[in-house]
């Protein structure tokens, strides 16, 4: 994983924290409307998954980078490329993937709320 992955892993971990603390504040403000009501429950869950996919999928992440790097480390030569495998790639996919379904998920509960529709 290159160095810039793991900055924007973080990154969206770090900012799925804050948007789940932000949302607790906010949630206090809007009680007693009927759809925020009905639906803040189901926003909650979605960005508490978020919040520990996101942070699993740094760790993996950078897990994996570390042991791939090191395992690399005593058997390239110097001027050789020791690109990570493909299944170590799909997995890292898989995972960022599905952090982005869960932010779009909560992230369309949150619109209804707001919005209504």
């Amino acid at each position: 994983m290159e160095a810039g992955s793991a900055y924007l892993l973080a990154l969206g971990a770090i900012g799925a924290i804050w948007a789940a603390r932000t949302g607790e504040a906010l949630e206090h403000e809007m009680e007693e409307t009927p759809i925020v009501e009905e639906l803040v429950e189901f926003h909650e869950t979605a960005a508490e998954w978020t919040v520990r996919v996101s942070i699993l999928a740094v760790l993996v992440g950078i897990g994996l980078t570390i042991w791939w790097r090191r395992k690399t480390a005593s058997t390239t030569k110097p001027l050789q490329s020791s690109s990570e495998p493909l299944l170590m790639r799909l997995l890292l996919l898989l995972l960022a993937g599905t952090v982005a379904l869960l932010v779009a998920y909560t992230a369309h509960v949150g619109g209804v709320m707001v919005w209504g529709v």
